[in-house]
């Protein structure tokens, strides 16, 4: 990782300060992988790369241990990346009678190289230990072309906050910061990216272009800050705060997700097939046609990835409200509220999967999906139906990005602290919180989470407890 940095403070006036900084990044890594054994050519899934990943009892997409077993070289063996950062920011901080003002600018350039196209060398999916022994892929997936992509996006904000003394006992801050994106584009409009159609199904074909989104929703993202001090007595000895402020997360990394989609470097999939009768794979050799209608086997279907093409920036409003008070010289106590809500968090989901409906039969419905474990459920419950294929049978299963997660937390904190003399302190606090979350991790299914908890400090130790 390469660093670098500027920084000038002029001093204007003793009310006026200026500060102008500019930097560069760069972070780089080559995710190789060699065998320290020679495999006969036989065994090859692509002519000339080695044995590719087998996994038995797991999925195509795990990223963590199988049922059974999941053996071979990483399916990302081969990924590269190089991302540039040029970052530029200048600020004024202004004093002027009771006003104490903040104002500046700041951008940054990203330049993201990309050769992260994963299963070069081949990934089979065995359903069991049975089906392995056989030879029968559940899943065999493979890129067969590799196209490095540049990706590029500028990032920009401006601010203006007052500080203002309104009253010897009282302080209001109020303040507003504009920030935007140009998108995630690709230096030679190779974006690819796979749209829903007006049912809400998948397109077969992605759509290519300078940008992945089809609307860039990053353009006007105004965040509001306000907040006061207030000592009411005028006594220093009790102090009320409070505050709000409105967050963005702007998106500067979704190559993890649009690296490998087709034209370029689209994840090829196979179904049920033995494998040998896939492998081993002649990289230079065109694979049969993409899976359509009126399109005779063999064809190729695809796995399709990608992020909501007219995905919302994810936010975050926050608030709290504090009363501090003294209680006597070596003894104060802290009561606070605090809160937030975020919106517009990407959450993962396969928008080619059978969507849910509810059991309307008095008798009971049969649930079960594509696959081949079945279950009865109530009439009211929710349930996936038997079906006999995707809504999109030419695509495989999905994973995608959608800008849908929610959160909310709200807590109460008390904190009591008391000095001693030489020089010890006990403190006690005690925390009581809930917390709602959808996903709390972009490359796990969609869960909802709740959490409640309360923390405390006592002298000699601290405990945690948690439910």
């Amino acid at each position: 990782m390469q660093v670098a940095s500027l920084e000038e403070t002029h001093v204007f006036s003793p009310r006026v300060l200026n500060t102008f900084r500019v930097g560069f990044s760069r972070a780089a890594y080559n995710l190789n992988s060699s065998a320290i054994v020679t495999f006969p050519p036989g065994l090859d899934f692509v002519t000339g790369a080695g044995p590719g990943g087998i996994n038995i009892g797991g999925t195509i997409a795990s990223t963590g241990p199988s049922t059974i077993t999941a053996e071979g070289p990483n399916p990302a063996a081969g990924a590269s990346n190089r991302r540039n950062l040029f970052t530029f920011s200048d600020g004024f901080e202004i004093t002027k009678g009771i006003h104490q003002i903040s104002a500046g600018v700041w951008f940054q350039r990203l330049q993201d190289n990309e050769g992260g196209a994963s299963s070069l060398i081949g990934q089979s999916t065995f359903a069991t230990l049975t089906t392995f022994l056989q030879g029968t892929v559940q899943n065999f997936q493979l890129s067969p072309s590799h196209v490095g992509l540049g990706w590029r996006s500028l990032l920009g904000a401006w601010y203006f906050q007052d500080t203002v003394k309104l009253r010897s006992n009282l302080t209001l801050q109020a303040g507003l910061r504009h920030e935007f994106t140009t998108g995630w584009n690709e230096v030679a409009r190779r974006a690819a990216n796979f749209l829903l159609d007006p049912q809400g199904v998948l397109e077969t074909d992605t759509r290519v272009g300078a940008s992945v989104f089809t609307e860039n929703n990053a353009k006007r993202l105004f965040g509001p800050r306000v907040a006061l001090a207030w000592d009411p007595f005028s006594n220093t000895r009790t102090a009320i705060r409070a505050g709000f402020g409105t967050y963005y997360s702007l998106m500067d990394a979704l190559s993890f997700q649009l690296n490998g989609l087709p034209p370029y470097n689209g994840a090829a999939t196979f179904a049920n097939v033995p494998l040998f009768s896939i492998v081993p794979v002649n990289p230079s050799a065109p694979l049969p046609r993409f899976c359509d209608v009126n399109v005779p086997q063999p064809c190729t279907n695809f796995q399709p990835r990608g992020v909501q093409a007219d995905a919302k920036t994810p936010t975050v409003q926050e608030w709290n409200v504090t009363a501090e008070q003294q209680l006597d010289s070596p003894t104060s106590v802290h009561v606070a509220y605090v809160g937030s809500r975020g919106y517009h968090h990407l959450i993962s989901i396969d928008p080619n999967s059978v969507p849910a409906s509810v059991c309307a039969t008095p008798g009971g419905c049969t649930a079960g999906g594509i696959g081949t474990a079945r279950a009865n459920v109530a009439q009211g419950d929710q349930y996936v139906p038997v079906v006999s294929g995707r809504p999109n049978p030419f695509l495989g299963a999905g994973f995608f990005w959608f800008a849908q997660g929610n959160t909310s937390y709200q807590a109460l904190q008390i904190d009591v602290n008391r000095r001693l003399t030489a020089g010890f302190q006990v403190r006690g606090n005690y925390t009581w919180s809930k917390n709602l979350d959808m996903n709390s991790a972009l490359t796990r299914r969609p869960i909802i989470s709740r959490n409640w908890c309360w923390t405390e400090t006592t002298w000699g130790g601290t405990g945690v407890l948690r439910h």
